[in-house]
């Protein structure tokens, strides 16, 4: 009857503490893992690989940017004709474009 009690105490003893450190490894794992120190990290690593790395990223980033304002401001500025293409009609003026869209070949650059 005692070997029983005590076996059965040991066992829930390790149970417990089995949980805790269970518990425990996994808060320390997810505060490792948050967004912040993800970004750390990469920013370590990225400073600590081969030379210029950065500056090739900082320099593609900052060409997306200029190629996203030009674009924009083709798009704001008109000269970019944003009407859907007409099927089999190689002018852009067809028996399926609609009449209220007029004929703005002019306008084209």
């Amino acid at each position: 009857m005692f070997k029983r009690a005590r076996w059965m105490s040991v066992g829930a003893a390790a149970g417990a503490a089995g949980t805790v450190w269970a518990q425990r490894t996994v808060r320390r794992q997810l505060d490792r893992t948050s967004p912040a120190d993800i970004a750390a990290s990469a920013r370590g690593v990225a400073r600590r690989s081969a030379k210029g790395v950065v500056r090739r990223v900082s320099n593609a980033i900052d060409e997306g940017r200029s190629a996203m304002r030009d674009r924009d401001s083709d798009l704001r500025g008109g000269s970019i004709d944003l009407r859907p293409p007409v099927p089999g009609h190689a002018n852009g003026t067809g028996p399926y474009r609609p009449a209220h869209w007029g004929d703005r070949s002019s306008e084209r650059r």
